[in-house]
């Protein structure tokens, strides 16, 4: 943008907060007429809320170049025609202003002189009024123009030097360059200029080996993709690999929990395993002991039934049970 177009953007800046609603149709319109790129856009609406969102693109737009200005009023007229409206108000308003300062700037006598050989034209030419007045004014403001370029070469050389100073880094300069940087206007000169501008290109051209360099580093082959769009689409794919490396890296560690209950289980199952297996043993050994004691309880019985035998035996042998026997065989006989 123009110096008008900045003082446009500067005095309405508090006016365009209040009556636009940031949208992201508006970043798309200005990247499709070439003013921002996608990275810009995609650097804009990553802002945290509408306010930062719409001050970073009025921060950006001055700095877009000559057709910026007149592409935001193509953009935002369709649903803020009064802002734009107001808009070239203001710019029509600075216009006019700095035409009068450079009116004012005018001595009397010189005034009247243009006045004077203007109405000498105007009755051979036959002009009516508004034009007499075009014409004053026009040559008054090339004389202004005229006499600020012869009273500012001096200064504009140096403004000149000042800036190319800004853009070349120290440690490429003699420690002689380094010493003419506070220099007065008075000793800026032309083969100084053309040294800063040598110096300058050398320093384009290193920027432009690194900006090779980084397409090489990247893989783009196809120079003409801006980098801030190649950096942020490589940005967002790093983004996305470390979302996924860090799901792995929670579903390993997921699985290593998974994997240490599982051992701690199996382990507790061994433990058990080794623990009935102890108590099979005792119970075989037991279950042996009872065997030989119900061995010896029936061997005991077997010889406690025998000896009852016996003294059964014993006893019907005895005498008393033989004359028993014998009365009752007696009286067995009588009877029959």
């Amino acid at each position: 943008m123009n110096d008008i177009h900045r003082e446009v953007f500067k005095r309405r800046y508090r006016y365009l907060f209040d009556n636009i609603i940031m949208e992201h149709r508006l970043c798309k319109a200005l990247q499709d007429k070439g003013i921002f790129t996608e990275g810009m856009v995609n650097l804009i609406m990553n802002e945290a809320g509408h306010d930062r969102q719409l001050q970073k693109m009025l921060e950006w737009l001055p700095r877009r170049g000559p057709k910026a200005f007149e592409a935001f009023l193509e953009v935002i007229v369709v649903d803020y025609s009064w802002v734009a409206d107001n808009l070239k108000d203001c710019e029509q308003e600075i216009i006019s202003s700095r035409d009068a300062a450079k009116l004012d700037d005018i001595q009397p006598e010189v005034k009247r002189s243009v006045k004077d050989h203007v109405r000498e034209l105007a009755r051979t030419t036959r002009l009516n009024q508004a034009q007499q007045k075009a014409i004053e004014e026009f040559l008054c403001r090339h004389m202004v123009d005229d006499r600020h370029m012869v009273k500012s070469s001096a200064p504009m050389l140096y403004k000149l030097h000042r800036m190319l100073m800004s853009c070349i880094p120290l440690n490429t300069l003699d420690e002689s360059d380094q010493m003419d940087l506070n220099c007065g206007p008075e000793s800026v000169t032309l083969e100084k200029i053309e040294k800063e501008v040598a110096l300058l290109t050398q320093r384009m051209s290193d920027i432009q080996s690194t900006m090779d360099n980084c397409y090489d580093r990247i893989g783009e082959t196809n120079k003409d993709k801006e980098l801030p769009d190649l950096i942020f689409s490589m940005r967002k794919s790093y983004l996305e690999k470390d979302i996924r490396l860090e799901d792995m890296k929670k579903q390993v560690v997921l699985a290593h929990k998974n994997l240490r209950v599982a051992k701690e289980k199996i382990k507790k199952l061994q433990d058990a395993n080794i623990k009935q297996e102890d108590e099979k043993g005792e119970l075989e050994k037991s279950l042996e002991s009872l065997k030989q004691k119900i061995l010896k309880l029936s061997e005991e019985r077997q010889k406690m039934g025998m000896k009852q035998a016996f003294d059964t035996l014993s006893t019907y042998s005895s005498p008393v049970m033989a004359k028993k026997s014998a009365s009752s065989e007696k009286r067995f006989t009588e009877k029959t």
